[in-house]
């Protein structure tokens, strides 16, 4: 299965800390943090990766390549202007032809992907997203019934962990060259057409690099990580 990793972002909430750099290269213990998302992935034998990428794309291009040397293999959808992450996807869908997975450049979240994918497939789900019982901040929260997404909502049992694995059916309702986002208009969209969602759920938590605090404690975490 192909993986889309959305790393176009401005990184607006780590801008001051890094400055002219993408977030998805802050170090964390002297390693790029989309490092520890490739190295996540390829142990989880998905090595087939597409890139999204916009906000100097050109700096993530040049550290990572083609994905030779982490045991993997990289295309790159590069996002002219900002589409959202939605958008993004809609412009990778070149490079995507069956159900394929998403998961956010600033984010990490250590689950058994293949468990994962096997999950959507016995669902013969359009959508799965992966919710967790383990957050610290209220974010995107879903409200889930015998594993179908009933809602999107403020509260909940479930955290959105943001990731994905996606039917290429989500494209009839992403306009083209459109800036548009997965969580706040396609997801509730899809629910709305009552297309068939469900939710993998996990007790691990997620580490993001969204914010000056939230980058400390993945500096912090990720080294339990390490090989």
């Amino acid at each position: 299965m192909k993986i889309v990793i959305l790393a176009g972002g401005f990184g607006i909430g780590l801008r001051e800390v890094f400055h002219g750099r993408p977030k998805h290269l802050a170090p964390i213990n002297g390693r790029p943090f989309l490092h520890y998302v490739i190295k996540l992935l390829r142990k989880n034998s998905l090595t087939d990766l597409v890139l999204a990428v916009g906000y100097l794309s050109s700096q993530i291009i040049d550290e990572l390549g083609d994905g030779s040397r982490f045991g993997v293999s990289i295309t790159y959808s590069i996002d002219r202007r900002p589409l959202g992450t939605a958008g993004s996807l809609k412009n990778a869908q070149k490079y995507l032809g069956t159900d394929f997975l998403t998961v956010n450049g600033d984010t990490y979240l250590d689950i058994d992907y293949q468990q994962l994918i096997a999950f959507h497939q016995k669902k013969q789900a359009e959508v799965t997203l992966v919710g967790t019982t383990k957050y610290k901040n209220k974010g995107l929260m879903l409200r889930v019934k015998n594993e179908k997404l009933l809602r999107l909502a403020n509260e909940g049992e479930l955290a959105n962990a943001g990731v994905y694995i996606f039917s290429p059916m989500i494209f009839k309702f992403i306009g083209a060259g459109e800036k548009s986002s997965l969580e706040q208009e396609i997801l509730p969209l899809l629910l709305k057409k009552k297309k068939r969602i469900f939710v993998f759920k996990t007790n691990r938590e997620y580490y993001d690099i969204g914010s000056p605090e939230h980058y400390q404690e993945a500096q912090q975490r990720l080294g339990m990580h390490e090989s």
